[in-house]
């Protein structure tokens, strides 16, 4: 493992996983993301440190060209009806809501199911 600085000077580390195990981490981050019905978990969904490991993690995973290319309905409904009755999230402007959508939904684009 080797630890090397970034450019906000903030230690990073190489590990190395084999894909077995890269598949692991994205079933793992996809059920805290999008089927966990913890509500402790909710403070993950949205995370943009989360949704940085998805993106890097993606970047490597095998046959990624096929995952996260199309938010299916049902993943969708799941997070409208985490947001229903949110208060925060009621407040918001039409556009805030879609890019609040947006980092939900992430890694799969905003787009629904036609």
């Amino acid at each position: 493992m080797t630890t090397t600085p970034q450019n906000n000077n903030t230690p990073t580390e190489t590990i190395t996983l084999n894909w077995a195990e890269i598949n692991a981490l994205l079933k793992l981050l996809h059920f805290v993301k999008f089927e966990c019905d913890d509500f402790e978990a909710d403070i993950f969904r949205g995370s943009p440190l989360i949704n940085e490991v998805f993106r890097k993690v993606l970047a490597i995973a095998p046959y990624r060209e096929y995952r996260y290319t199309t938010l299916n309905s049902y993943i969708m409904e799941m997070i409208e009806a985490r947001l229903t009755d949110d208060e925060y999230y009621n407040n918001l402007t039409d556009k805030e809501k879609e890019t609040y959508l947006a980092v939900l939904a992430y890694p799969y684009p905003l787009k629904k199911e036609e």
